[in-house]
C-alpha cells in the first residue's frame, strides 16, 4: 500500500491506543517499545495484555498507547506492523469489535445483558488482562452477524451504561514475511542502506521508496511539533484567563511560571528538531551511497567489455 494513500484501517479509530491479538513476539514490554519506537514515531506506552475465548484458549495481545489519535491514524498509514525484521500483517474480524475505556469493574455476564437490550446481535463479550492477570477497561464483543457489527464500526462508538465508549475492530496480526524478504512496497531506508543491489530495477525502487520515506518523516515531524504546539497554547490560554487577581506582583509570580515552561517547551521543540534533523542527514547519505552504488554497479560492465573481460 502507498504511503501516499491514507490506509481504511486508519479511518476506524478515535483514540490514541491500538490493540492487536496474537502478538508475535515473546519479548517483555520494554523490548517491545523500544522495537516499535525504532520504526515509528509518536509511540508513548506498550502493554502485553491476553484474553480467554469461549473455548478457553488464552490469547496474547498487545496495546499500543500513542501520543495522540493523528499519531494513531498515522501507526495505522500500512496494512501491516513491523517488528524488528518481521512484517505482520494486519487483518479484521469480521464479526467482532473492541470497546475500550470500559469500566473495569463490570463482569462480561453482566455486560452481555445489558447490551443486549440496545444490540440484539452481541454473541459474546470477552475481558482483557494485563500481565498480573488483572483486568484491564478493553473488551472484545463478538457479533453474531457482521450487518450489526458494521453499523456500530460507523458510529465508531457504542453505548455502555448511556456512556459512548469508543471502539476499533478486532484486528489480528498475521506473519507476512521476513523483512528482508518483502515486497518493495514495505521495504524501509534501514535495510535498504544496508544491502547492494545488484539488479537496476531493484535499485530505482529501493531509491523511490527511500525519498518517500524520507517525506514521510518529515510529514510527522511536522504533525508531532505542531501537536505539541496546541499542547502548550492550550495550557498558556487556560493558565492567562485565570489571572484575575488584584495584585499585580502575584500575576508576575504566575507569568513568570509560564514563561519558563514555554523555555522548556522551546528546548525540547529544538532538541526534537536536532534529533530529526541527525536521522534525516544520516538517511540523506545513505541515499546517496545507494546512488554511488547503482552508478557503479551500472559503469562496471562497459568498463570490462571495453577491457575485453
Amino acid at each position: 500500500m502507498s504511503s501516499k494513500h491514507q490506509s481504511p484501517l486508519s479511518t476506524q479509530i478515535t483514540t490514541q491506543s491500538l490493540v492487536f491479538s496474537h502478538i508475535p513476539s515473546d519479548e517483555d514490554e520494554k523490548k517491545l517499545l523500544q522495537t516499535l519506537k525504532e520504526k515509528y514515531i509518536g509511540v508513548k506506552n506498550v502493554s502485553r495484555l491476553d484474553f480467554q475465548d469461549n473455548n478457553e484458549n488464552l490469547i496474547d495481545a498487545i496495546r499500543i498507547d500513542l501520543k495522540s489519535v493523528d499519531f494513531a491514524q498515522q501507526f495505522l498509514k500500512h496494512d501491516y506492523i513491523l517488528f524488528g525484521k518481521q512484517q505482520y500483517s494486519i487483518q479484521s474480524s469480521t464479526r467482532s469489535l473492541i470497546a475500550l475505556q470500559v469500566p473495569k469493574n463490570q463482569k462480561c455476564t453482566e455486560l452481555l445483558q445489558d447490551l443486549r437490550h440496545n444490540y440484539l446481535g452481541i454473541e459474546n463479550i470477552f475481558r482483557f488482562h494485563d500481565k498480573d492477570n488483572k483486568p484491564v477497561d478493553i473488551i472484545r464483543l463478538d457479533f453474531k452477524s457482521d450487518s450489526l457489527m458494521t453499523k456500530i464500526l460507523n458510529d465508531k462508538y457504542i453505548l455502555i451504561d448511556g456512556q459512548r465508549r469508543p471502539i476499533q475492530p478486532y484486528w489480528s496480526l498475521i506473519n507476512h514475511s521476513n523483512q528482508n524478504e518483502q515486497s518493495p512496497a514495505s521495504e524501509t531506508i534501514q535495510n535498504t542502506s544496508n544491502k547492494q543491489p545488484r539488479n537496476s530495477s531493484i535499485k530505482q525502487t529501493q531509491n523511490v521508496l527511500t525519498e518517500e520515506r524520507v517525506k514521510e518523516l518529515i510529514d510527522i515531524q511536522e504533525m508531532e511539533l505542531q501537536t505539541m504546539i496546541n499542547a502548550f497554547e492550550k495550557k498558556w490560554n487556560a493558565r492567562l484567563s485565570s489571572l484575575k487577581t488584584s495584585s499585580k506582583n502575584t500575576d508576575v509570580d504566575q507569568l513568570l511560571s509560564i514563561f519558563k515552561d514555554l523555555t522548556t517547551v522551546c528546548q525540547q521543540f529544538n532538541q526534537q528538531n536536532n534529533q530529526i534533523q541527525k536521522r534525516l542527514g544520516t538517511m540523506a547519505n545513505r541515499v546517496e551511497n545507494i546512488r554511488r552504488q547503482a552508478d557503479h554497479d551500472e559503469a562496471w560492465p562497459n568498463l570490462s567489455s571495453q577491457n575485453g573481460h
